[in-house]
């Protein structure tokens, strides 16, 4: 019989690879579309980076790994910094960079990899030849070109061995080299592949395992891999043939437990494979999983990130440029039961440190050292499951590559970083800008110098700052000579623990509102009066304020009826006729903090600013456009500021008090505009035109007036712009394929890709959606004109503006809308729970729609803080014209909605809020999902106990009972034959 051998089975043979859900993946990254050689995609323990399409790619994004989701504009862009010479107090470079030099340097590199161990170290490789620097010189310490780097075979691929002491490099002829660039001599040099089309890729393999592991093609062009002993290159030693695919792979290698991650660009598949010297054939396939996206760049992020939970034993960014951009997280579980409770410490051997174990001048004077090494924590248990716990870790992981540390003192505490501030940690760094300097700035972003596609400034300047350092490696560790900055966090808006309830964080508050139109009684007829709706130089024909509301008429001299809010049934002689103009009425405007002025624009290319009160003639007449007048807008912050827009395709401000143009952009449209708006503090105005273009302009830097400009939805349908935030605006537009109609976010200061696009619903194909948005309750109402419906939708900003729907209203009969605007937030009914309030013109008759949210009548005696939050000021400016004009900042001033006397919810009694109020649904699944949790534990420890029970032996073993064979026992005997 022949011998049985051991069988020995691998623990990770049950590994799986599960994609995380897409909310903790990262979307809209704007990935660049330029032709990249490498692996563009890396990573630490706290951020990732990849390379932005802004500069033809040469501009870096970096995220960190906590905000997932869609890219938000909080979000650091870094271009590479300017010369030193470009420098001012106004222009500083966000991050540190290393240049070379010295002649022999080349102009580009196509790979970089850092030194495992030693301080300082990386090795950077061209197309002729491997560089070897020192980050504390600026000149390359070691430089090593293969033999055939000379017959013009560029290089491709290179690594360190475990212990920095050799270098591998692979050329696109698939051929490898291995040397100690210290001795300037190549060890060996051998042919990885048969191939010669594609390029080769290597990485040396295992702590114990002195190997090389190469992907290339065979001489039918298939990718495989190969598993190399550089002691005797006559063959591989191992080799697994992968598939006929065209694009590079990439090989990422887990030292830690001999695992290898395997994917290729330009596929949707990723593989894992277990290297194990002791058994045959070596490398051993465990997993082949399917991907959502296509590869562009893969990276396998720090142990420390995995969740030792869930039995993780590698992370793996997955970089797609489909979609705008994105990055899915490739979570690889070794499934085991009793992982929740047992930290499963075989999984989980001691992981690299991120502390130097070498300095740079010992490393170069001949010396070697393992790398650092540390424990793997245990994911601490955390009844949240947000992603922010997800991509935690301890505290005491927060380390840096300081000095280096003898292995005797590697217990104590690292020495601080050296004084030129090359000694920061390379790996874990934060990736924080440096402190911004600023004048006394006043409009823009602060900073009339601001490019259109700077970051924003988040550090609080001081009042004077010094001239700026020589170029420092970015450190996470602040010396005694450095004063932290002082981080100003944006206001958000906060929701009391009874409007979260409620619904504005764990659901969508507004999904039960309803339009209701008024009765018939108290709408507004024009009698024989014709509005001017429906003509193409006006997109709405209807405005209003506090105490009137506005309409064109058709006629000569371009009259403009005028009525109070009140008013009701049919036109008399007691409403003004306004008639200044020898055209027709192009557009016309409310004076933001005084309800009875009213200013006009024409198509003979003046304004009139009236007063309705008074039978007069008008107040002001500005000249200055030479074509008809397009748009006319009130500041939102300042008063007597009126912007307008002419198709003499210029951009002009005045002054209505003084009657005085201030402000002439020229030059800077190719084509009439749609609309235009004013940001929330009025620092900004963004314009819509219809050449399709949108841009944001600064207007009172006039030298450096446009801000952004970008491309917008390519349809010849009229597109609105609109302000979500100081920082994000908003277009809606109709697409020209499928007519539906898309509301697009835009980051103000990048707009050359939508940072998110929403499909909303359209009943009416050939309606054009005017939107209206209420930064009260975050609501958006879109007004079909040429239709009959009005549809409401709420906008969760903290989500990156996710877009829930309600039911829309329909208008009765079969009239379409030909204008329609909402009225101030004060004038709603607030103890009803009324959330706005239009007017809407609807062939002759001006009629109201109110839209309110039912709550219980126990509610009402509350104010519904979770939906009414601060409105705007419309009695209190914050500047004056001159004072704008002048760069001054406005404050915006906003008034709370609270009637005197009414208790806001989140301050209704405990007794009444526990009686009224429903758990919510999310805590409701939460603990049945936790209940069901603990019932399955339960029922895994009774069986346990059972197991344990079965395996223990009897008490009685030992008793022998006695046989009763005695008078009156029945007997098989006579029962036989």
């Amino acid at each position: 019989m022949a011998p049985r051998l051991p069988f020995h089975v691998s623990k990770f043979r049950n590994i799986e690879c599960k994609p995380l859900p897409r909310d903790h993946g990262f979307d809209q990254l704007q990935v660049t579309t330029a032709a990249v050689d490498g692996n563009a995609l890396a990573a630490t323990l706290d951020h990732f980076a990849y390379p932005h399409q802004m500069n033809g790619g040469a501009a870096i994004q970096v995220l960190p790994l906590d905000a997932a989701g869609k890219r938000t504009v909080s979000n650091d862009l870094w271009k590479l910094p300017p010369p030193e010479s470009e420098w001012d107090d106004l222009h500083r470079s966000p991050v540190s960079s290393f240049s070379a030099t010295d002649a022999s340097s080349p102009s580009s590199f196509s790979a970089v990899r850092w030194h495992p161990s030693a301080q300082g170290i990386f090795a950077a490789l061209d197309h002729r030849q491997l560089s070897v620097f020192d980050v504390s010189e600026s000149q390359g310490v070691f430089r090593l070109a293969p033999p055939e780097a000379d017959d013009g075979v560029p290089l491709c691929a290179v690594a360190w061995s475990y212990d920095g002491s050799r270098l591998a490099m692979a050329s696109q002829r698939q051929r490898v080299h291995v040397a100690d660039p210290r001795t300037n001599v190549v060890a060996c040099s051998f042919d990885a592949h048969a191939g010669r089309r594609r390029p080769t890729n290597v990485v040396w393999g295992g702590r114990d395992d002195d190997v090389l592991i190469t992907a290339g093609s065979d001489a039918v062009n298939d990718r495989e891999l190969r598993v190399w002993d550089p002691r005797n290159i006559s063959s591989s030693v191992a080799r697994v043939r992968l598939d006929s695919g065209v694009g590079p792979l990439f090989l990422l290698f887990d030292t830690d437990v001999n695992l290898l991650y395997v994917l290729g660009r330009g596929d949707r598949s990723a593989r894992c494979l277990e290297l194990d010297m002791a058994r045959g054939p070596f490398l051993h396939a465990l997993d082949h999983s399917a991907l959502a996206h296509m590869t562009l760049a893969a990276t396998l992020l720090p142990k420390q990130n995995c969740d030792t939970r869930e039995c993780e034993v590698a992370r793996v960014l997955n970089l797609s440029g489909a979609n705008g951009g994105l990055c899915d997280v490739l979570s690889y579980r070794v499934p085991r039961r009793d992982a929740l409770v047992t930290f499963q410490s075989d999984l989980y051997p001691q992981t690299r440190a991120f502390r130097a174990a070498l300095s740079a001048e010992s490393w170069r004077r001949g010396e070697n050292a393992l790398p650092t090494l540390e424990a793997v924590s245990p994911t601490p248990a955390s009844s949240e499951s947000s992603l922010a716990s997800v991509f935690s870790r301890p505290q005491a992981v927060v380390t840096q590559w300081s000095a280096p540390v003898p292995a005797s003192t590697v217990a104590e505490t690292p020495a601080e970083p050296s004084a030129n501030g090359w000694g920061a940690n390379v790996w874990s760094a934060s990736a924080t800008s440096a402190p911004a300097s600023s004048g006394a700035h006043t409009s823009g972003w602060n900073s009339k110098a601001t490019a259109w596609n700077a970051a924003p400034q988040t550090v609080a300047a001081a009042a004077a700052e010094p001239a700026p350092a020589p170029l420092q490696w970015a450190s996470a560790v602040t010396t005694k000579e450095e004063t932290p900055a002082t981080v100003e966090e944006p206001a958000m808006p906060t929701f009391s623990e009874k409007a979260k309830r409620l619904g504005s964080v764990y659901g969508h508050k507004l999904k039960y509102i309803k339009g209701k139109a008024s009765a018939r009684g108290e709408a507004f007829h024009l009698g024989d009066r014709t509005p001017l709706s429906g003509s193409t130089a006006i997109l709405t024909g209807l405005q209003a304020s506090s105490a009137y509301w506005a309409v064109p008429l058709a006629g000569a001299g371009g009259p403009v009826l005028v009525a109070p809010l009140e008013a009701a049934g049919k036109a008399g002689p007691e409403h003004p006729v306004l008639n200044g103009h020898k055209a027709a009425v192009t557009d016309l405007a409310f004076h933001t903090f005084q309800p009875d002025v009213l200013a006009t624009a024409s198509g003979d290319s003046t304004i009139a600013v009236w007063r309705v009160d008074s039978t007069a003639l008008p107040q002001t007449v500005l000249r200055g456009h030479t074509k008809g007048v397009r748009s006319l807008l009130f500041h939102p912050c300042a008063t007597n500021v009126l912007c307008s827009t002419g198709q003499d395709l210029s951009i002009r401000l005045w002054d209505v008090e003084a009657g005085a143009e201030r402000i002439c952009l020229t030059d800077k449209l190719e084509d009439t505009v749609w609309n235009s708006a004013f940001s929330s503090d009025g620092a900004l105005l963004a314009t819509s035109s219809r050449a399709r273009i949108l841009r944001v302009f600064d207007p009172r830097a006039t030298g450096h007036a446009l801000v952004a400009m970008g491309c917008a939805l390519d349809s010849p349908r009229p597109q609105l712009v609109s302000w979500l935030s100081p920082s994000q605006l908003f277009t809606v537009g109709t697409n020209p394929q499928n007519l539906e109609t898309q509301l697009r976010l835009w980051d103000a200061r990048n707009l050359v890709e939508p940072v998110s696009i929403a499909s909303l619903a359209s009943a009416d194909a050939g309606s054009t959606p005017l939107p209206f948005y209420d930064e009260s309750s975050r609501a958006l109402f879109m007004v079909g004109m040429g239709g009959r419906h009005i549809w409401s939708y709420e906008i969760d900003a903290a989500s990156d503006a996710v877009v829930h729907a309600n039911l829309p209203f329909v208008a009765d009969g079969t009239t379409p809308i030909s204008g329609a605007v909402p009225l101030p937030k004060s004038l709603c009914d607030v103890r009803g729970v009324e959330i706005a309030k239009f007017l809407v013109l609807r062939g002759g008759a001006v009629e109201r729609v109110s839209f309110s949210l039912p709550r219980a009548e126990r509610l009402k005696q509350y104010f519904q803080d979770d939906v009414f939050g601060a409105a705007r000021s419309t009695t209190r400016p914050s500047l004056s014209a001159s004072e704008w004009f002048d760069r001054h900042d406005a404050v915006v001033q906003y008034d709370s909605l609270c009637p005197p006397g009414m208790t806001p919810l989140s301050e209704a009694p405990p007794d009444d809020e526990s009686r009224n109020q429903a758990t919510a649904k999310s805590l409701f699944y939460r603990a049945k999902w936790e209940q069901e949790e603990r019932e399955k534990q339960l029922k895994a420890e009774r069986l346990d106990r059972l197991q344990a029970l079965a395996q223990q032996p009897s008490l009685h073993s030992q008793f022998q009972p006695r046989s009763n064979t005695g008078r009156g026992d029945d007997s098989d005997d006579d029962w036989d034959d």
